[in-house]
């Protein structure tokens, strides 16, 4: 195999999963000309799996932008010198799907004043996942600047629009009146908080699917960590977006990373999943070996501290598929949500998905407790046994696909550690099947109550996340589509956002997503898969109908309703729209709430808006 063709291929293969995880399918064109000219004797997926080369969807989500700055200035430029720059472009746009952004904002876009003047506080801001160490998605009613009393005079006080993007997942972060938002195009943005013109622009590799974590170092610096699609990691300097280092976590080609990494006493936390999930779909693709997993990082430089790999035993080949490619297991088990900090406790507990081919291990589908100090297992409580599933189940060619087949019931949310007012602590995981699990954390994780509260399935039950004030637990359910496997054929689907007693994981109110919303909007349905975030007296939850409502906490009664699903005028000059509200929860600091909209996978309503509530002048 020609090494030039080996690395220009492999990095033009770096956008074909990003255009699929949005979606998308790469189409006809010069695009694909170029690529059957340049790449397809190694890359397609015939040729890939007979010399072991990276196929074209294996290295996902890279971004259009860092496709081109690759092919023109980076590691690949000299292989880029035998293209245009018209070329380049042709190539980096068909495999993600989506244009190489413009990043030429009118200036009426950009601040007129540096951001954070004076010593930044981040107490009363928004940092991570939960909002703290324990995720919980809640905020005091000082942290908030906001009480329950203000929700129904909640208005719009400016829109952003994201350039080059079908949806908006990445969780900002605050701190003062600076706002840090990631994109997925790479791109991530620092906007006045209160205004949203910008003060600066970064350019990551790789979509940011998580959200933005905010630290103050010993010497007063203040820094903004993420991680890329790609599983690269960063640190910049939260005042002017400046890179301070880039580290690499993952630990194979496939690793990816959606979830917000976790930031304790001079460590990073991240969580790794695997595309294998979706590249099964390809049936000469030899399924599968990776796992998922957290790696830990030392916060000052990157380097690794340890790492830990959910499927412990490595993998091995069990057979072929009917399409003559090798079968590899046990494998899969994908961490995709943010780890949580049990700081008295020592550790860290997380989610895990189920497995991508056979056989099934323990620690699938599992709430997972490590040691801080060196990631060793100290515990785990599995939800549901003997998972294996992957996408070729589902969209098929089903070559790929383990059987028996199982119905692909995730803990994707970050596990929520509560002090309640009863006077304990408690665990809170909720789970795709729709159940939900309060654990004991002083008693190896034992179950303390078990609740079900969805119908389930692969967009079933709970995906993103839960909120707690302490009293009750608000559990969104999605429950978006009829689940193709499910152990109770008869509980019925329950879209919605449930508020539970923490003593027993019983409901105490109920309310079912509406019906009549959604009209002739395609893409459009009810559900909550959307993680909550709660204040003294209110829950505020999105809908995969493009409404963020707010609740209160005691009954459920409806406070507040606003439909996004339209178009926006923007202060950034970008065209914007509305869609399905999907993933991250709200972010509520300095009396306002934030939100994104639009999330464009399975079918849903796309958008590319950023959106900015508060209270009326007076």
């Amino acid at each position: 195999m020609n090494r030039n063709c080996l690395m220009l291929c492999c990095l033009l293969s770096l956008g074909a999963a990003n255009a699929l995880a949005q979606n998308l399918t790469p189409g006809t064109g010069p695009g694909l000309d170029l690529f059957q000219e340049h790449c397809a004797s190694c890359h397609d997926a015939t040729a890939a799996a007979k010399l072991q080369a990276p196929n074209r969807a294996v290295i996902s989500g890279m971004s259009a932008r860092a496709i081109v700055a690759a092919l023109e200035s980076g590691k690949m430029s000299e292989q880029g010198k035998t293209l245009t720059a018209e070329q380049r472009r042709q190539i980096a746009e068909w495999w993600t799907g989506a244009p190489v952004v413009d990043l030429s904002f009118p200036d009426s876009a950009k601040c007129k004043f540096p951001p954070l003047e004076k010593q930044a506080t981040l107490g009363t801001g928004w940092s991570g996942w939960g909002g703290n160490l324990e995720s919980t998605g809640f905020r005091s009613t000082r942290q908030a600047g906001l009480a329950a009393k203000d929700i129904p005079s909640l208005e719009l006080k400016w829109a952003f629009g994201i350039p080059g993007v079908i949806q908006v997942r990445s969780k900002p972060a605050i701190v003062d009146d600076l706002l840090i938002l990631g994109s997925a195009t790479g791109e991530v943005y620092g906007l006045d908080a209160k205004s949203g013109c910008m003060h600066w622009v970064f350019s990551a590799d790789a979509a940011v699917r998580g959200g933005i974590v905010l630290v103050r170092t010993p010497a007063g610096r203040l820094l903004a960590y993420f991680a890329d699609f790609r599983s690269n990691v960063y640190a910049l300097d939260a005042r002017n977006g400046g890179l301070i280092w880039r580290a690499a976590a993952r630990d194979t080609l496939q690793s990816s990373t959606t979830g917000t990494l976790a930031y304790y006493d001079g460590r990073l936390y991240v969580p790794l999943s695997s595309q294998e999930g979706l590249i099964a779909r390809e049936p000469d693709y030899e399924c599968c070996v990776t796992s998922g997993g957290v790696v830990a990082l030392n916060a000052s430089n990157g380097e690794i501290a340890w790492r830990f790999r959910v499927v412990a035993e490595p993998a091995r080949q069990t057979g072929e598929n009917p399409h003559g490619a090798r079968r590899f297991g046990p494998s899969g088990a994908p961490v995709w949500s943010s780890p949580t900090v049990d700081a008295k406790r020592g550790l860290l507990y997380i989610g895990s998905g189920e497995n991508y081919s056979l056989p099934a291990t323990d620690m699938s589908d599992s709430v997972i407790a490590l040691e801080l100090a060196t990631g060793k297992v100290a515990w785990h409580f599995q939800g549901y046994a003997n998972d294996t599933w992957n996408l070729a189940c589902t969209l098929g060619p089903p070559d790929n696909c383990p059987e028996p087949t199982g119905p692909d019931f995730d803990f994707g949310m970050a596990p929520i550690l509560v002090k309640t007012s009863y006077h304990n602590e408690i665990l809170v995981a909720g789970q795709k099947s729709g159940m939900v699990y309060g654990l004991d954390p002083d008693q190896q994780g034992a179950r303390l109550w078990a609740q079900r509260y969805g119908a389930g399935g692969i967009n079933g039950g709970v995906h993103w996340g839960i909120a707690t004030d302490g009293r009750l637990a608000f559990v969104p359910v999605a429950d978006s589509s009829p689940p193709p496997i499910k152990p109770e054929p008869d509980f019925p689907r329950s879209p919605g956002v449930v508020g539970l007693d923490l003593r027993t994981g019983e409901a105490v109110w109920r309310q079912p997503a509406p019906t009549d919303t959604c009209g002739d909007r395609a893409g459009c349905g009810p559900g909550n898969s959307a993680a909550p975030t709660a204040i003294w007296g209110a829950v505020f939850a999105g809908s995969l109908d493009g409404h963020l409502r707010a609740y209160a906490a005691a009954d459920g009664k409806l406070l507040w309703d606003f439909d996004t699903a339209r178009d926006f005028k923007t202060v950034n000059g970008v065209k914007a729209h509305g869609g399905a509200i999907d993933g991250p929860g709200p972010v509520i600091a300095g009396g306002m709430v934030y939100t994104q909209s639009g999330y464009a996978l399975f079918g849903q309503m796309p958008g590319n808006v950023f959106l900015a509530f508060g209270k009326p002048e007076h």
